[in-house]
C-alpha cells in the first residue's frame, strides 16, 4: 500500500514510508541483537540494513522536495 502511494504521490505516503523505514531498521536491529540478549554467541548481520537505510535517506530528501512543490 506504501509502494502504490508514493508512486501515486498520495499526500500521507511520504510519512507513512518513513515510519515503514524506521520500523524495519528498528526490526532489524532487534533481530541482529536478540541472540546477544538471549545467551547465545552467534550473530547474524541483516542485509536488509544495507537496502533500509539508504532507503530512509532517499525518503527524508524526496519529502523535503514533496514538501517545498506542494507548499
Amino acid at each position: 500500500m506504501i509502494a502504490y502511494g508514493l508512486w501515486s504521490e498520495k499526500s500521507g505516503a511520504i510519512k507513512l514510508a518513513i515510519v515503514d523505514a524506521i520500523l524495519g531498521i528498528a526490526i532489524c536491529i532487534g533481530v541482529m541483537l536478540a541472540p546477544i540478549y538471549m545467551d547465545q554467541t552467534s550473530f547474524t548481520f541483516r542485509l536488509e540494513l544495507l537496502l533500509l537505510i539508504p532507503y530512509l535517506l532517499w525518503l527524508f530528501k524526496t519529502s523535503r522536495r514533496w514538501e517545498s512543490s506542494k507548499g
